[in-house]
């Protein structure tokens, strides 16, 4: 009996290893958007695509593009992937293990020698959140940019601090995180004349992480006029609560649950790509573990046998998808 074909975890986490060493950073990982490294990186992947079986192309905005024609050339397709930009001091995986795992999932199709009754484009997108995005022949392209959810910038000391803090810890998945601070003129025998700090607030509700926005600045506002103390709260960007489809959710649990593991859910905190496509279509995100919860950074890790059981699920999923009902 011939073996049947499955996603190769090792492949998987040589594929995540090797971008790694595309860092503008000599003793870490960091590659952004535009520079040269990301260009390396996106020659490694267009280069996975094609072995997969794939056409492969990169778009106007720099996204790597990879199609696995379905059953005859031309069908609506289901779209995959992930970023192939990183934070600074970044981990292997964050984005990159999304984009790997797709494309070994396509490896593992073509070699079977199976066309589904869609075709599959795997996308490695060029700047997590970027709107700007080529479907099918038509070049639609919708660029904004997520950089903090519900953020703030504004003058004043640690006990503004200390109340972000005690708000943001007073609701389970609220979270409130300052991020930059910054003391003028910076002197360590000197009392700061000016502070300079952000503020990033998340929830997985819009309308509690609003409620949050509001309280922290009355509470700065508050905190600074007993102080006689002058503020300027400026908010820079806001970004809404991304949803994922339950149509796309119950798939993916059916996979989970197929492969004998427990379904979960969880909201995320983090920006995904998923905030940008929601806007064109309905998304859904699967979760592989990182080692000790450490994710978006140095020490970011996964075991071999989460990135086989990860792939296998993902695998599943795309072989037994069955598409919903399209959107206006």
């Amino acid at each position: 009996m011939t073996q049947k074909i499955e996603p190769s975890a090792l492949r998987i986490r040589e594929h995540c290893e090797a971008p790694a060493r595309c860092s503008t950073q000599t003793s870490g990982l960091t590659r952004i958007f535009l520079s040269d490294k990301q260009r390396a990186a996106n020659e490694l992947v267009l280069q996975w695509m094609k072995e997969a079986g794939m056409s492969a192309r990169l778009d106007a905005i720099g996204n790597a593009v990879g199609r696995y024609e379905g059953e005859r050339p031309g069908l609506s397709c289901l779209l995959l992937g992930s970023h192939l930009d990183t934070v600074r001091d970044a981990g292997k995986y964050d984005g990159m293990l999304g984009v790997v795992s797709a494309i070994e999932c396509v490896h593992a199709l073509n070699r079977r020698g199976k066309r589904l009754p869609f075709a599959i484009e795997v996308i490695g997108f060029a700047d997590e959140g970027r709107r700007a995005l080529q479907l099918d022949a038509a070049r639609q392209s919708r660029r904004g940019r997520h950089v903090r959810s519900g953020a703030a910038r504004t003058r004043r000391r640690s006990r503004s601090v200390l109340a972000i803090e005690k708000r943001c810890a007073s609701e389970p998945e609220l979270v409130g995180t300052v991020g930059s601070l910054e003391t003028f003129p910076g002197a360590t025998n000197v009392i700061p004349g000016k502070v300079v700090f952000t503020i990033d607030i998340r929830a997985p509700k819009d309308e509690q992480r609003l409620a949050a926005v509001a309280d922290v600045k009355a509470a700065i506002e508050s905190i600074s006029a007993k102080r006689k103390v002058e503020t300027s709260i400026t908010q820079v960007h806001e970004g809404k609560t991304a949803a994922c489809a339950p149509w796309l959710m119950e798939q993916i649990g059916e996979a989970i649950a197929a492969e004998g593991l427990p379904v979960r859910k969880l909201p995320s905190g983090a920006g995904h790509d998923g905030m940008a496509l929601v806007g064109l279509t309905d998304i859904g995100m699967l979760f592989v573990r990182c080692e000790r919860g450490i994710s978006h950074n140095p020490a970011e890790t996964i075991s071999l046998e989460d990135a086989e059981i990860g792939a296998r699920v993902f695998l599943r999923f795309i072989e037994n998808f069955r598409p919903g009902k399209k959107r206006d």
